[in-house]
């Protein structure tokens, strides 16, 4: 978020207000839960009712509807998410966090070919994301803010000279974040996002991560998702589940 705020213009209108200890993300230019969403309340230290009114009220200025709270298993007090719905916000859908070793790192072929990129191909991470993910292309702060920050490493997958699939690894305290995995639509099922996914443990490992984590949406008997699978695939372990809570929208 910090970074996305960072981009020239700050197109997206980004920026990270503090309550309390927990930090909340806002991108003002969209009214959406993905990202206007909090992610540790009730983490460093347990959460109060004026903590929650002062998220309301951080989203409220902004004029942001659709928000959310994402609860982690261990936030405090263990009646968070009561207290959250007391004041109306309901529980959504899941996210489905996961984890592994970097030990063990299974090899995919592919053939697509691999490459750890710099700042000097943006453009290229930029167009795989925005294309695969099918968005405007003011999201292009977000997904190229990141290129040339610390702790922060990009991959592109080419088909010839044409980049067709994308991931980013994030290193901070010994562990790995996986993040921005994307393909375009033509090029699936071709193993490029599973080479990436690899490409990142392996290097991981080598920076001195023994565990790398990401999430995806849950998968759900009415809604399969084919990114879960693939991170189960590739060895990783449900380690919990995430719920989102929203505001309840006015009948």
């Amino acid at each position: 978020m910090a970074a996305c705020a960072a981009v020239e213009g700050n197109p997206l209108r980004a920026k990270v207000v503090r309550v309390s200890e927990t930090p909340v993300p806002v991108v003002a230019a969209l009214n959406y839960s993905l990202f206007n969403r909090v992610i540790a309340l009730g983490v460093a230290a347990p959460a109060r009712d004026a903590d929650i009114a002062a998220i309301e009220k951080v989203y409220a200025e902004h004029e942001q509807t659709s928000w959310a709270v994402c609860l982690a298993p261990g936030a405090a007090p263990a009646d968070l998410a009561a207290r959250l719905e007391s004041r109306g916000l309901q529980r959504g859908s899941d996210f489905a966090k996961v984890v592994r070793s970097t030990e063990n790192t299974p090899s995919i072929e592919t053939a697509l070919r691999i490459e750890e990129i710099g700042p000097d191909r943006r453009n290229d991470f930029v167009a795989v994301n925005v294309a695969a993910w099918g968005v405007p292309p003011v999201f292009s702060a977000w997904f190229g803010g990141t290129l040339g920050r610390p702790g922060w490493r990009h991959y592109l997958g080419y088909d010839g000279n044409d980049p067709v699939s994308a991931g980013a690894l994030y290193v901070s305290d010994n562990i790995g974040w996986l993040g921005f995995g994307a393909t375009l639509p033509d090029h699936r099922g071709r193993g490029g996002q599973s080479a990436i996914m690899a490409r990142r443990i392996r290097d991981a490992a080598q920076l001195g991560c023994a565990y790398v984590h990401t999430e995806t949406a849950a998968e759900t008997p009415d809604k399969p998702n084919p990114s879960y699978r693939n991170m189960i695939a590739t060895g990783f372990d449900l380690a919990y589940l995430r719920p989102n809570y929203t505001p309840i929208e006015p009948s």
